[in-house]
């Protein structure tokens, strides 16, 4: 039987305790077994009402610690609390039922075969079988080594619970029944699944978040080291999974990638009626690299047998719960680091800082501090969040606690529900470092004015660093090269007539990025009439050229197109022998010399410096699919 300390459910609480109460200083002391001390060093206010917080709202019932605020005169020893490099070691103090355990520990420990989990007269009994296959004429024995059992025991130590382990191996001729099972919307089941129930996705990305969550929170696994994740990438997010949102084309018209969460309880092929997309196409898609999947509910709410030949096809382009919870949990532990605030002198000055400041603005103080402190109790607080509920949880600790509400004055309060049931995405979407597009419900059903709010806040602590903070807060037109969300669909308008293929083709072979990213941040610094005016002379310069381009039956011919003629614009005019080998490099029978067109994509990126020219240039290539629409 495996006995501990049992001090693990107190370090949560002193956890908890620190992460309502950010700028607390605390020592627990252990007075004697079973009875522990939290003393407070440097609170100043009522301590009466700091006690009934603690009582009615962070210590959980039979958990033998109390709160005070006078150091204690005898003791037997010092307990270090969790720092917030250790917020998640050993899931110290975490209280979890039977399921919760079996999960964890199947996850954990993956070459272990457990198979029961009790808790009979308050002692838990984890069982673990060992057996015989037979093979033929051949009989295998499939056992824990004692290896794996010494680092469950090591495991189960480090939790520090007061709940005495067994660890018990049971010995079988055969493979038991394993007549019960888990549900992952919820089951009370005793028995583990089999393992190859999971799909491999799943497991791996179980396995991603169990062996690499204490390096998280040590900074010494980023977001970099996650399989699915590039800075470098252009890309988006859109979220189908409970309301309809705009046509596929336009995230590839946009974007070099697209983070797509597919629709719930929803076969992939009855929802791409909807785009006139197959799904041979949308596969096809995925392989070329320009569609991810992200799964922010359980596999059993998708169409798993999409998602398994998704897996097959590109094994890098789908990914599980667990594995946005890893992208999440990295993005607030290196927001956190970052953060110019995050110091425990610095924030205690916050609390009085904003003491003064709610006086002199007319603002909350409460609301003021918890805005300034928000990054350092998001870290404190998420991984608990992440670990049991996933994204789809951003709500308790996302940055929709600290917004007022509504964030508008066109949304009424009784839509303020939409901050917490949308903090996920706009987290997600922020983690990814991909613009998000709202949802579109029916009767204008939409969460953008949350989402931008949201993105703005998340923008500001990503960039409030020492190297960054000066610039962010001298340019406002840095939040509109951040990760709020953009509307550039109200700018596009998508011909209707190409296959999605036909259309991303054309996308592809045009080199569309990063001149999608350009067009778009020029057109979002500008005024609403200044917008309109660049549009229409985009337009006007667009169709003067091409209109001496000869057509197809169906489209336009990009493959004799001569891009130089664009500038000769008002804009200025190419110079003799630039101009007349640019004339030669894109004559027809040239067209298929691969150095031809190489020359001529240099040519036409020495030509095409200025942002309107290369605008121009970049909505000439993709004319065949798509143009700006005009007011």
């Amino acid at each position: 039987m495996k006995m501990n300390n049992g001090v693990g459910p107190v370090k949560r609480v002193d956890l908890n305790l620190r992460t309502l109460f950010p700028e607390l200083a605390t020592t627990i002391y252990k007075i004697e077994l079973n009875k522990y001390l939290i003393y407070v060093t440097n609170f100043s206010g009522d301590f009466k009402v700091l006690t009934e917080r603690f009582e009615n709202e962070i210590r959980p019932l039979l958990t033998p610690v109390k709160l005070v605020n006078t150091k204690p005169e005898h003791f037997q020893e010092i307990i270090p609390g969790l720092s917030d490099l250790e917020i998640s070691k050993g899931f110290q103090g975490m209280l979890m039922n039977k399921v919760e355990w079996i999960f964890l520990l199947a996850a954990k420990f993956p070459k272990i075969n457990f198979y029961k989990i009790s808790d009979d007269d308050g002692v838990v009994d984890i069982h673990i079988a060992n057996y015989k296959i037979k093979s033929g004429k051949e009989t295998k024995y499939v056992y824990a080594d004692i290896f794996s059992i010494a680092e469950l025991e090591a495991f189960i130590s480090s939790h520090q619970s007061p709940i005495p382990f067994n660890i018990i191996i049971d010995e079988f001729e055969e493979k038991p029944e394993l007549t019960q099972g888990f549900d992952e919307r919820g089951g009370t089941f005793t028995y583990v699944r089999e393992k190859n129930q999971k799909p491999l996705f799943v497991q791996r990305d179980e396995s991603l978040w169990f062996d690499n969550i204490d390096a998280i929170f040590e900074s010494k696994y980023t977001k970099e080291h996650l399989y699915f994740y590039d800075k470098e990438e252009y890309s988006c997010y859109a979220d189908f999974s409970a309301f309809p949102n705009i046509d596929l084309r336009y995230f590839l018209m946009l974007y070099q990638t697209m983070y797509l969460s597919p629709p719930l309880d929803t076969k992939i092929s009855e929802w791409l009626k909807g785009f006139d997309v197959t799904v041979r196409e949308l596969l096809t898609l995925i392989e070329r690299g320009r569609v991810k999947l992200i799964l922010i509910n359980d596999t059993s709410r998708y169409d798993l047998g999409f998602l398994n030949e998704v897996y097959e096809l590109r094994p890098n382009a789908i990914i599980s719960k667990r594995g946005v919870s890893c992208l999440q949990q990295c993005d607030i532990v290196e927001m956190s680091n970052r953060y110019i605030f995050n110091e425990m002198k610095l924030v205690q000055e916050l609390k009085l800082i904003s003491e003064f400041l709610a006086k002199e603005l007319k603002k909350d103080t409460k609301m003021l501090y918890n805005a300034l402190v928000w990054p350092i109790k998001a870290r404190r607080k998420s991984f608990e969040v992440l670990h049991r509920g996933g994204v789809l949880s951003a709500s308790l600790y996302g940055v929709d606690q600290i917004i007022d509400n509504p964030p508008s004055s066109d949304i009424s309060e009784d839509t303020s529900f939409l901050l917490k049931m949308f903090s996920y995405a706009t987290h997600l979407s922020h983690s990814l470092n991909a613009t998000y597009f709202p949802v579109r419900g029916e009767e204008g059903y939409t969460d953008e004015s949350y989402a931008e709010v949201m993105g703005k806040l998340l923008n500001f602590y990503r960039n409030a660093t020492i190297s960054n903070l000066k610039d962010f807060t001298d340019c406002e037109s840095f939040l509109a090269n951040g990760n709020t969300f953009v509307l550039p669909i109200e700018l596009i308008k998508i011909n209707p007539y190409p296959s999605i293929l036909e259309f991303e083709e054309v996308l592809s072979k045009e080199i569309v990025f990063p001149n999608s990213e350009r067009l778009i941040k020029t057109l979002s610094h500008l005024s609403l009439d200044e917008q309109k005016k660049k549009i229409a002379f985009y337009n006007r310069e667009v169709t003067r050229y091409l209109g001496k381009t000869q057509k197809t039956e169906r489209l336009l011919d990009l493959g004799v197109q001569t891009l130089f003629e664009i500038i000769g614009s008002p804009m200025g005019v190419p110079i003799g022998s630039i101009f007349n080998f640019s004339q030669w490099a894109t004559n027809k029978c040239m067209k298929k010399i691969s150095p031809a067109q190489r020359i001529q994509e240099k040519i036409d990126l020495a030509l095409n410096q200025s942002t309107d020219r290369k605008n121009i240039h970049f909505l000439s290539k993709i004319n065949r699919v798509a143009m700006l629409r005009e007011a």
